[in-house]
C-alpha cells in the first residue's frame, strides 16, 4: 500500500501474467498465483533491505524541511532513484515519530532495525492462509470502499463491538514501527480506573498475573492484544514505558480484566421538531 517496493514496470509484468486471469484462477480453487506474487515481493523487499539498514544508520538532520507524500496519494515510481529518495523521508519520518519516545538516537536507531529484521522475518513467513486472506481484502476493497473481506477474528472483533461491550482492560493499541503503543483509554474501563496507564505509554512486556513476562517488543499486534485480554476477573501485569519531561521511566502496571462498556462507540440522535415555514437557523 505504501508502494515503496514494486516500481512501475514491476506492476505492468505482474498484469501481464496474471491481470486477465485471476478470475479464472480463483474459481477454479488455483491459488497458486499468489506464490509467484510473494515471490515478486520477497525479490524486491531483499534487493532493498541494505538500502534501508543504511538509512537507518545513516546521520540525518532532522531539522530540515521536506516533502513527504502521504502513502494514499503515492503513485508506482518508474527509477531506483525515485524510490530512494522516498525511501529517504520515509525513514527520516519514522526517525522523527520516535525521537520523542525513545531516549536516544541510537535507541530509535536499534529500534527500527528492530522492526524491519521483524518485517523480512513476516515475509519469509507468510502462510498461504495470510496470503488468501491478503487477496480477499484487497480484491473486496477494490469493489467498494465499504466492502470488506473478514476473517473468524475480525468477525470476533466485529461482534463486539457491535454488542458496545468486551472483556478485557479497555485500551486501544497501535504499533507505530513495531512499538506496541497506548493510543487511548476506554473511558470507565479498568485500565482508566486503575489511573497506572496512559496514552503514549509504550508496551515492553505482558504477564499472566504473577507469572513470567512475555517480552512483546518484537511480536505482532494480534499476538499482543492475545497476551492482553483474557477471562474476566484476572489480573494482566504490563509493564511499560513513559516519558516523563526529559526522562524516561519504565512502570508496572496490574490491571484486573473487566467486562468493558464500549458507550463511546455507541450511535446516538435527537429528534428536532420543525414547524414548516419556521426558521431553523441551521
Amino acid at each position: 500500500p505504501g508502494k515503496l517496493y514494486f516500481l512501475r514496470g514491476d506492476v505492468a509484468q505482474l498484469e501481464q501474467a496474471f491481470g486477465d486471469k485471476l478470475d479464472d484462477l480463483v474459481l477454479a480453487g488455483d491459488w497458486g498465483f499468489l506464490q509467484d506474487l510473494l515471490k515478486a515481493y520477497r525479490r524486491r523487499f531483499e534487493a532493498r533491505a541494505p538500502f534501508i539498514d543504511s538509512l537507518i544508520d545513516e546521520k540525518q538532520d532532522l531539522a530540515t524541511e521536506d516533502f513527504y507524500t502521504l502513502p494514499a496519494e503515492r503513485q508506482y515510481l518508474d527509477t531506483e532513484a525515485a524510490l530512494d529518495e522516498r525511501w529517504r523521508t520515509e525513514i527520516k519520518l519514522q526517525k522523527l515519530n520516535l525521537t520523542g519516545t525513545l531516549p536516544s538516537d541510537d535507541e530509535v536507531r536499534q529500534r527500527l532495525h528492530g522492526y524491519y529484521d521483524r518485517r523480512r522475518r513476516e515475509v519469509e513467513e507468510r502462510s498461504q492462509d495470510d496470503l488468501c486472506t491478503t487477496f480477499l481484502r484487497a480484491f473486496a476493497l477494490s469493489l467498494d470502499p465499504h466492502c470488506q473481506y473478514q476473517t473468524q477474528a475480525d468477525l470476533r472483533q466485529f461482534m463486539a463491538t457491535t454488542r458496545l461491550h468486551l472483556v478485557g482492560i479497555g485500551i486501544r493499541i497501535s504499533q507505530p514501527y513495531g512499538l506496541t503503543t497506548i493510543m487511548d483509554l476506554v473511558p470507565g474501563g479498568p485500565a482508566e480506573k486503575s489511573g497506572l496507564l496512559q496514552a503514549g505509554d509504550a508496551i515492553l512486556a505482558v504477564a499472566e498475573g504473577g507469572g513470567e513476562p512475555v517480552d512483546v517488543t518484537e511480536l505482532p499486534i494480534s499476538r499482543v492484544v492475545d497476551l492482553i485480554t483474557g477471562p474476566i476477573g484476572t489480573e494482566v501485569r504490563l509493564t511499560v514505558r513513559r516519558r516523563l519531561g526529559s526522562k524516561i521511566v519504565l512502570r508496572q502496571a496490574p490491571v484486573t480484566r473487566d467486562d468493558v462498556k464500549l458507550k463511546d462507540q455507541a450511535a446516538t440522535g435527537r429528534a428536532i421538531e420543525v414547524r414548516v415555514g419556521q426558521a431553523t437557523g441551521e
